[in-house]
């Protein structure tokens, strides 16, 4: 699957019920235009945020960025995105914790539609539905694509292969033929590559973590992994899970 697949099925899923819509409200959301004037922020550097990007293109940057972080705000879950697409109003957010110690409240992107039509006009009546995905879930989609480029070989490949299978892959250096098809998710039509090297961690030792931290009945905020491999889960309110919209 390539990361604009991933985004496509996302978008569909949140903004309708009805599969037979699925299609006439996905292009709909996607073409929604990022508001700056409704947005408080700053925002994470990676997912690309600039005035008249679309919700279609800021979701595949956050996706395909570098989880390794260069600079503050490149990490694209540090600050715990939420996305949530609201059926009726015809609108988009993206709520995110403060980028900035000391700032008040929560930061966000604001999204809706360049030109509102009849049908946007007519969908507001009725009772309003919103549809949201947490930090974790939003996570857990990228988590495939960043494993690919860390490790120059196809998710696919990184779900099936056992521990022995994966050494002999490294040692024999059979990551290679694979590499094209990786570059190519990643490029997305012209998104940016990180640099390649080899990773430190398995997907199983995030995958542990995270699950031991939700049995606890703790909220993820949001998870950092360093060069050497090491994973920095870190902790969140509730209200982190399931933010409260302030443009309601």
């Amino acid at each position: 699957m390539h990361p604009r697949d991933a985004v496509r099925l996302t978008i569909a899923l949140l903004s309708t019920g009805t599969a037979a819509h699925a299609v006439e409200t996905y292009r709909s959301f996607a073409a929604m235009v990022y508001r700056p004037e409704r947005s408080k922020g700053p925002h994470p550097a990676s997912w690309g945020v600039h005035e008249g990007v679309t919700l279609e293109l800021v979701l595949p940057s956050m996706f395909t960025a570098d989880w390794i972080g260069e600079g503050a705000g490149e990490d694209p879950f540090n600050c715990a995105p939420y996305l949530e697409l609201q059926e009726n109003q015809r609108i988009a957010t993206i709520e995110h914790m403060p980028l900035r110690d000391g700032t008040d409240g929560k930061s966000g992107l604001y999204f809706s539609p360049a030109a509102r039509t009849i049908e946007d006009r007519r969908a507001r009546a009725g009772i309003h539905v919103s549809r949201g995905i947490k930090p974790i879930d939003l996570m857990s989609c990228a988590l495939p694509f960043a494993l690919e480029r860390q490790n120059r070989a196809s998710w696919e490949t990184l779900r099936d292969e056992t521990e022995a299978e994966q050494a002999r892959r490294y040692r024999d250096k059979a990551v290679e033929p694979e590499w094209p098809l990786v570059r190519a998710r990643s490029d997305g039509g012209g998104q940016r590559l990180m640099a390649n090297r080899r990773t430190a961690f398995k997907q199983a030792d995030l995958t542990r973590a995270l699950k031991g931290v939700l049995a606890a009945g703790l909220a993820v905020a949001g998870v950092k992994i360093d060069r050497e491999g090491n994973i920095d889960v870190k902790l969140g309110s509730a209200e982190q899970v399931k933010p409260a919209n302030d443009w309601d």
